[in-house]
């Protein structure tokens, strides 16, 4: 029977584990939403998008790590303040006092599974969607005040003072260059941005225009009240790509023979079955070696916070290095073998440790 005790060191497991990935994700989450994507997207519409597919991404990688360092570092209070003690005089086994550890890092591998077989393919695609935009559409939202942006590949420059709404800025001026070597200068009161059947435009309002000729021999001024000017041709509305990250898991497995004969897609492929099968189970794989190395060579009570702390890092180095072999398949497929070395070894020295401690293993002095 689950009494009030055990209870209460899952309540304690269970919170100490969601503050410790809480904390320690966020920073992750947001550095990574800073490498993918410009300054300015953060703060614009298309921060929600890329959000919404980098936090189940980095969730289910971190997981495992973080709900250990949450599980270690309870049962290493509770060996502090004498609760283990108090349980194992009581005769409760070893197993009984470390269901709420089991139980919590259970649940954390179900949640993993589901972000990384379910919820991570189905919104990886909206990551894949900004960053295909922020390449290849123009997006006026990525301009910058008093600055020099340039709008296409044939080095046409425009410069706003400021923002007036979300497409309407102030002081505009666009440079344009022919490939005759004609120049032309447009600065305008007003610009407003328009996208009419795939291609950006920019009205300007109030202006006037300069022509320079390739010879530089007459310059023509013309005043204007409205013009409409084409910037950028826009890509297509979607892409007409996608990447394995992308597929839901029925349509991954079936497309594991056809991947298998080509050697890119065969590293691909493999990278992306260990990501989504293999890195949500070391949730327990850690938490047994992360409880075992706690119990191993320990006195019942035991008030080394540092001993603790030593464990957890010992934890993160492991899955450091589980994580690189992983994202390393896609270069060799030989680091397939590395993770599942990093995983026979983890667990061999959980079970030898247990081994160890239950007195089945007699240790040399």
């Amino acid at each position: 029977m689950v009494g009030a005790v055990d209870r209460w060191m899952f309540r304690e497991v269970a919170f100490a584990a969601t503050v410790v990935t809480v904390v320690m994700s966020a920073p992750v989450i947001m550095i990574s939403l800073y490498t993918n994507l410009p300054g300015d997207a953060l703060y614009s519409r298309l921060f929600f998008p890329a959000f919404s597919s980098i936090t189940p991404m980095i969730l289910f990688h971190t997981l495992p790590v973080l709900v250990t360092v949450g599980i270690v570092w309870s049962y290493g209070k509770f060996s502090a303040d004498g609760t283990l003690v108090a349980l194992h005089v009581a005769g409760r086994s070893v197993l009984s006092v470390r269901g709420a550890a089991l139980t919590v890092a259970a649940v954390a591998t179900v949640l993993g599974y589901l972000m990384s077989m379910m919820i991570t393919p189905l919104t990886a695609r909206h990551l894949h969607d900004v960053l295909y935009s922020i390449r290849h559409n123009l997006s006026p939202i990525l301009l910058k005040a008093r600055q020099f942006n340039e709008l296409n590949r044939q080095g046409d420059v425009l410069y706003f003072e400021r923002w007036l709404g979300h497409d309407k800025v102030a002081n505009v001026f666009i440079l344009r260059k022919a490939d005759d070597g004609e120049e032309r200068a447009y600065s305008a009161e007003t610009g407003v941005f328009e996208e009419r059947n795939g291609e950006h435009f920019v009205i300007l309002l109030n202006g006037s225009v300069q022509v320079f000729p390739s010879d530089k021999t007459q310059v023509k001024a013309v005043n204007f009240e409205d013009l409409v000017l084409p910037v950028a041709k826009a890509a297509s509305a979607a892409r007409v790509y996608s990447t394995v990250d992308e597929l839901g898991t029925p349509m991954f497995l079936r497309q594991r023979a056809s991947a298998l004969q080509d050697p890119v897609q065969a590293r691909n492929w493999l990278r992306e079955a260990m990501n989504r099968f293999g890195i949500p189970g070391f949730t327990l794989v850690h938490t047994l070696l992360g409880l075992e190395l706690l119990a191993i060579g320990a006195p019942l009570i035991d008030r080394r916070r540092e001993r603790v702390a030593l464990i957890c890092a010992c934890i993160a180095l492991i899955h450091f290095i589980a994580v690189l072999a992983v994202e390393q398949i896609g270069v060799s497929a030989i680091w397939t073998l590395a993770v599942f070395a990093v995983i026979g070894a983890e667990l061999g020295i959980a079970v030898l440790f247990g081994l160890v401690r239950a007195g089945k293993i007699v240790r040399l002095a």
